[in-house]
């Protein structure tokens, strides 16, 4: 005969409060992935930037080019935008699909969390919990898994890549596969480097002969990938991919300071579950993990200390800290103190730790660790106002005649039929890189070519007072070189807002000066 729920509540009170915790954070992510990824509109201000690297893929255009007033490539390998371009001839192009390969690549990253936690002899409430984290700390890293970025595919391959060289260390093929794995993540995102060295140096202290393939195979593989892209973009697709980053500021105390204290906050009570599990004579699973989880807080704090970092840099930080805080759990289990702590870790990590330590610390320290909380969501979630002041926008630019420049959202011109230019993130990469603006660029404002433009500015916080926000579009205006010589203010508007990263909204209609 079954077990009734009752008997079972009694028998298992704590595993099953830790389900129904994972449950209800994992269950309000999807709901509020689920409407956004429909939303026919931006989430998050570059996301038509990404989208209009695909765009050059479907036209025949490289992605790695010199920099012209149509396009200037963001600083990242090519495979999310190859990968929405692979798909577009069944699926089309744009938001939706360009969502649901996000959605699906974390999805499927806390698959793997959860596989991994279960090979390791976890139960499925200690796999579903150690799943679930990541999720609840959706939005203090950012809002970010179900945005139209690169961020989780390569997640997805990451985790696949150090999970498969794992269980296949023995094997003869697994090697090749975690290799494979690897390369495609390293080729989402520049992030993966770090993950690869650690487990060329794991499957070496583990089976030589494993090491030798798995590094064999990222070698040739990803240095055939590389010289075919630096060879056919002429050299382009390493200035961007990686020298670009070189010529940015690094901010020292964000990458060893703040990016580590955040990551504490977030997940403290599973740290205590860890350090308990190491100090018993852990088994290897739980080293390797925490070897993860170490690279994971260094990545994270590798990509917070760069120049206009956001806080989808803590994601490999929370993702790998929490898979190996189900490990931890897993060799602990039997004793009570374990699901209480990961069950306090899920609700911890939409940032409860965060908002504590905001009001105890000295002013300064808290605005440092300042992030978002993630215990209601609603505010990351577009209403019907939203669609209609974007189809408002689109309209403007169906209607202008000729060309029109939106640099914060460069895919916009696109829903409007017309031609695409570069991003307004592209101008601040190259400035800040020391390189120059491009001359076309200069050229079309100077000849008045656009018969409009759409100038954003960036709001602090959601909700900030609009009075007085002459200054923030006039700093705006002036970011756009020749602007404000050759156009003029023609209309303000309260264009469609963004609800992940900066807060960029249009406001702004300039139009060209009469000629002198």
């Amino acid at each position: 005969m079954s077990e009734s729920i009752a008997d079972r509540i009694k028998k298992e009170p704590l595993a099953l409060a830790l389900v129904g915790v994972a449950a209800l954070f994992t269950l309000m992510f999807v709901a509020v992935a689920i409407v956004r990824a429909r939303y026919p509109f931006e989430v998050e201000w570059m996301e038509g930037g990404v989208l209009c690297h695909a765009l050059r893929l479907v036209h025949g255009e490289p992605i790695y080019a010199e920099p012209s007033a149509r396009f200037v490539s963001f600083a990242y390998t090519p495979l999310y935008p190859a990968v929405l371009w692979a798909l577009s001839p069944v699926f089309g192009l744009g938001y939706l699909p360009a969502r649901s390969v996000s959605v699906a690549a974390f999805a499927w990253a806390l698959v793997v969390a959860y596989l991994f936690v279960r090979r390791e002899g976890g139960s499925r409430a200690v796999a579903l919990g150690a799943a679930a984290l990541p999720a609840a700390a959706f939005a203090p890293t950012g809002a970010w898994y179900d945005l139209v970025r690169v961020d989780s595919l390569f997640l997805g391959l990451l985790a696949s890549a150090v999970a498969v060289g794992w269980w296949t260390r023995n094997g003869a093929r697994g090697p090749v596969a975690a290799g494979a794995l690897m390369t495609a993540a390293f080729f989402a995102k520049q992030t993966a480097l770090p993950f690869a060295v650690v487990l060329g140096l794991v499957l070496l202290v583990s089976r030589r002969r494993a090491a030798a393939v798995y590094a064999a195979t990222v070698v040739m593989l990803g240095a055939a990938l590389l010289a075919w892209l630096h060879a056919a973009s002429g050299g382009w697709f390493w200035t961007y991919a990686f020298a670009l980053h070189r010529r940015h500021p690094f901010e020292v105390a964000a990458a060893a300071l703040v990016t580590p204290a955040r990551l504490a906050l977030l997940l403290a009570p599973g740290l205590l579950l860890l350090a308990w599990a190491l100090a018993r004579a852990p088994r290897t699973g739980l080293l390797y993990a925490s070897a993860l989880a170490v690279t994971g807080v260094v990545a994270a704090a590798l990509g917070a200390g760069t120049e206009w970092s956001y806080h989808n840099a803590l994601i490999p930080g929370v993702y790998f800290v929490s898979m190996a805080i189900g490990v931890a759990a897993t060799e602990l289990e039997g004793r009570p103190a374990a699901p209480l702590l990961l069950a306090a870790t899920v609700a911890t990590a939409p940032g409860g730790l965060v908002a504590l330590a905001q009001r105890v610390l000295p002013e300064r320290s808290a605005a440092s660790l300042a992030l978002p909380l993630g215990y209601d969501l609603r505010g990351l979630v577009p209403s019907a106002a939203d669609r209609t002041r974007g189809a408002a926008l689109v309209a403007r630019l169906t209607a202008a005649p000729g060309e029109v420049f939106v640099p914060d959202h460069s895919f916009y011109p696109h829903l409007a039929g017309k031609d695409t230019r570069l991003h307004a993130m592209n101008l601040a990469d190259l400035q800040g890189a020391g390189m120059k603006v491009p001359r076309d660029l200069v050229e079309e404002v100077r000849q008045r070519r656009f018969s409009l433009i759409v100038v954003d500015r960036e709001e602090p916080a959601r909700g900030a007072d609009p009075s007085g926000r002459q200054g923030p579009e006039d700093e705006a205006i002036g970011l756009l070189p020749g602007v404000s010589k050759h156009y003029r203010l023609a209309e303000r508007i309260d264009g469609p807002r963004v609800f992940s990263g900066g807060r960029f909204v249009p406001c702004c209609l300039l139009v060209p000066r009469d000629e002198p």
